[in-house]
């Protein structure tokens, strides 16, 4: 992470590593280290959802707009099978 991304300033303190499943038990709040099945055994009224959106379209993109991003999206996608 430092190396990538220095700008955030996380140190291994900061960072906990888990397995997929372990990460939504987390992000629904249960504490770290809980088992698995704890979901299971939530009463049926305790479902909190949530969406979130980071950004909102004010005007429809034009096309030349649609097509450059296909453009700079594809090159993107060339430049990774490079790596």
């Amino acid at each position: 992470m430092e190396e990538k991304f220095p700008e955030l300033g996380l140190v291994e303190q900061d960072c906990i590593e888990m397995s997929w499943i372990e990460s939504i038990l987390f992000f629904a709040g249960f504490p770290n280290g809980s088992p698995i099945d704890v979901q299971l055994k939530r009463p049926g009224d305790c479902y909190n959802n949530f969406k979130g959106k980071s950004d909102y379209v004010r005007e429809p993109i034009p096309v030349h707009g649609l097509e450059g991003i296909w453009k700079y999206l594809n090159e993107e996608d060339e430049n990774r099978h490079e790596l």
